[in-house]
């Protein structure tokens, strides 16, 4: 079976039958989940997006972009002849739609990233624990149902979850640079470790799993 023919069933598995989406298929006038081709980087297209769609397309809200790989894809890096990794491929595909959140995935594992955060701080779930874990479970659900991301109105609750945790805000400035110009990768960890210290009393129970330790800094 193909790589594309199993990613098909794992996002309707995971993206509507767990978490509650909608297609097209539904008939509702407001669908949650959408399929088509979507926005254009190197050539490929987003797999799907969650958002508020209709079926003439004459209201579309996008919320959040999904990007799926193959098992064997690692994500950080670009795999097979690509030119980027599939984080910088979802990454562009949220710059290029102007919203702030995307998921990347093997099948192995779905990674929730904020364009606002550096790459390798993201929110990860194992797709085997999931299946094994019922409190990863529960989290999972809590965290991306779709009655939470994508409401019939008013935002998604990821913004409110990043509204909420000075210390995410202070990693978001500091990443889109309102903190000041870092020249050296090495000042950008001493300000960044600054910024964790100052927030010691939201760690670690922040919604985001903080993977920007030696990967960030390239060691």
């Amino acid at each position: 079976m193909k790589e594309t023919e199993l990613l098909g069933d794992f996002i309707r598995d995971v993206f509507v039958d767990l978490l509650g989406n909608v297609g097209p298929a539904s008939g509702l006038p407001v669908y949650t989940l959408k399929r088509e081709s979507l926005v254009q980087v190197d050539g490929k297209f987003a797999d799907a997006a969650l958002g508020r769609f209709t079926l003439t397309d004459a209201k579309s809200e996008f919320i959040v972009v999904i990007e799926g790989k193959g098992p064997r894809d690692p994500l950080d890096r670009p795999f097979g002849s690509r030119k980027r990794s599939a984080v910088e491929q979802a990454l562009q595909y949220a710059v290029n739609l102007q919203i702030d959140w995307f998921h990347v995935t093997n099948m192995r594992e779905i990674r929730l990233f904020h364009k606002g955060l550096d790459p390798f701080t993201y929110e990860r779930f194992e797709t085997a624990k999931l299946a094994n874990d019922d409190a990863a479970l529960k989290r999972f659900t809590f965290l991306l149902g779709a009655e939470r991301v994508v409401p019939a109105a008013g935002p998604t609750h990821l913004d409110a979850i990043v509204a909420d945790n000075p210390l995410l805000q202070a990693i978001v400035a500091f990443w889109s640079g309102s903190v000041g110009l870092v020249q050296t990768r090495w000042a950008a960890a001493r300000e960044f470790f600054k910024i964790i210290a100052t927030h010691q009393a939201c760690w670690p129970d922040s919604c985001f799993i903080p993977g920007f330790l030696l990967m960030a800094l390239d060691v």
